[in-house]
């Protein structure tokens, strides 16, 4: 069985049995792979940024995306891609200390691992409707830019957001927090 149908008929597997119990599930899993020739790369200068031109770069990976409703109050989100961003062709980069040959090296500024989580609660109490959300967003540590070094250059995302809502009547009133 090719590996795109083996995807599909494992993801109708979990579909059909998780509504057989009564739950709601809905998945994505597809896989990338592109390449881009004469790729745009901004690079600090010391003063500012400069556009350079990367000969080939090359990302592979695979993305998730998961929405599991329990009952009509309870929903939980799970999402996350995996990729390896490589340039194929870099020749004549420039580098913290001069030129340099990045073939072969990952790109910066590209995750390798990005997962966000997250539940929501919907409740309803006469002719008000309403939410309360908490999600974390995590993305692995990279470094910026090329020819900054990692020391210098470099970051982790791990985040808590929250919100909540309530509405009436066509009106909607919210509230929420970013990177708690």
């Amino acid at each position: 069985m090719p590996k795109g149908r083996l995807v599909e008929f494992v993801r109708l597997i979990f579909v059909v049995l998780f509504a057989a119990a009564g739950y709601t599930l809905a998945t994505k899993l597809p896989s990338t792979s592109t390449a881009h020739t004469l790729l745009g790369v901004v690079l600090g200068s010391g003063t500012g940024f400069v556009l350079g031109n990367a000969g080939k770069q090359t990302t592979k990976g695979v993305e998730i995306e998961t929405q599991y409703k329990l009952n009509r109050d309870w929903q939980f989100d799970l999402s996350g891609t995996f990729l390896d961003p490589k340039y194929d062709s870099y020749p004549g980069a420039q580098g913290p200390n001069g030129a340099v040959d990045l073939s072969g090296t990952r790109v910066a500024g590209v995750p390798g691992t990005t997962i966000t989580a997250g539940t929501t609660y919907k409740w309803y109490m006469g002719e008000y409707d309403g939410f309360v959300r908490a999600d974390y967003h995590y993305e692995s540590n990279i470094q910026v830019i090329e020819n900054v070094p990692a020391s210098v250059a470099s970051r982790k995302v791990g985040t808590l957001n929250a919100s909540i809502g309530v509405a009436r009547a066509g009106w909607e009133l919210m509230f929420w927090g970013r990177n708690l």
